[in-house]
């Protein structure tokens, strides 16, 4: 999670576990990046997360990446 990136300023935290991505599964971190990658900057993408026992959606704008 990059400091002030969108994740963090979604609220999401190290540990936490992205489960969906606008109600898609995702079961791994190349089947989470396929779906984000179908995405443009500025769009907003609702992400089931699991943290611990708790499991809450969250809203993230998504942001351009360098490189």
């Amino acid at each position: 999670i990059v400091p002030d990136g969108p994740a963090d300023q979604a609220g999401l935290e190290p540990g936490d576990v992205i489960t969906e991505v606008d109600g898609q599964p995702v079961a791994s971190f190349e089947e989470f990046v396929v779906e984000i990658r179908t995405r443009r900057p500025g769009d907003t993408v609702t992400l089931t997360v699991e943290r611990g026992s708790e499991e809450f959606e969250v809203d993230v704008v998504l942001d351009a990446t360098e490189g």
